[in-house]
């Protein structure tokens, strides 16, 4: 998985959620408004930045298997190689 289209599932899911968000008849806060009226656009923000959290770690620990896989892979290959040489 290319980290662009990570990038773009992030962003489709945060305009998503902030659009989710904004349709149940909130709106931004004003100086007539109390503050606790731009809780779900806090509560969106804060979701989005876990959500891009856990994916980035998620495409990390796939990326150091598959490295580690490689590595391994190359290892034996040297260890053939080594051994057709030897005999």
């Amino acid at each position: 998985m290319h980290i662009g289209y990570v990038v773009r599932i992030i962003i489709g899911t945060g305009i998503l959620i902030a659009l989710l968000g904004a349709s149940d008849g909130t709106e931004i806060a004003t100086t007539n408004q109390s503050p606790e009226a731009n809780l779900p656009f806090l509560f969106a923000a804060f979701a989005v930045a876990w959500l891009g959290f856990i994916i980035y770690a998620w495409y990390l620990a796939s990326q150091h298997s598959r490295l580690r896989q490689e590595i391994a892979n190359m290892q034996k290959q040297l260890t053939d190689i080594q051994d057709s040489i030897e005999n």
